[in-house]
């Protein structure tokens, strides 16, 4: 139950009137880059020629990404931008309140978005390494591996709770 309410408080803390547009400014980056290393070496060849074809690069895109995962994998694919954009307006809330004091309590945030454009783009990171098709191997489309990482991304979320509030701990 009180993990319930942490991870209730990280999603208010990201919705209010001077967090949204973090918020979804977040949500919007965090897709369009999600997406469009989903086919790289078509973005590499569009973009490298024009930035003009970012729009067309991203519809293609989210096009392909509908066409190998389904709907279920787009829509993963959404909830991780949504949850990126979350945990980016988290981390600015805590690096205000903190003032870069606690590095630590910044690294809890590293793996969600390490988690969130690894397993949504696993196209585009898996081909610099040489595995372009792993993911399509996969069962389910890689779909498992989506949601493996949106749940990691909500426990991260509900380990760090509302960054404005700053708890400290009882003295044993």
């Amino acid at each position: 139950m009180k993990k319930l309410k942490a991870l209730k408080e990280a999603f208010k803390a990201s919705f209010t009137k001077k967090t949204l547009p973090i918020t979804v400014l977040g949500s919007i980056l965090a897709y369009i880059l999600l997406v469009i290393f989903t086919s790289p070496t078509y973005m590499y060849q569009l973009l490298g020629r024009n930035l003009a074809y970012l729009p067309e690069v991203i519809f293609t895109s989210s096009l392909n990404l509908y066409d190998t995962a389904g709907l279920i994998g787009l829509s993963l694919t959404i909830i991780y931008a949504v949850l990126t954009g979350i945990t980016l307006t988290n981390v600015t809330l805590s690096l205000k309140m903190q003032s870069f004091s606690n590095i630590k309590e910044l690294g809890v945030f590293l793996p969600g978005f390490l988690v969130s454009g690894c397993a949504s783009c696993g196209f585009g990171l898996l081909s610099f390494i040489g595995l372009t098709g792993v993911l399509a191997t996969l069962p389910f489309s890689g779909n498992s591996v989506r949601l493996g990482g949106i749940i990691i991304m909500i426990g991260l979320l509900q380990k760090s709770g509302n960054p404005k509030t700053c708890s400290i701990p009882a003295s044993s």
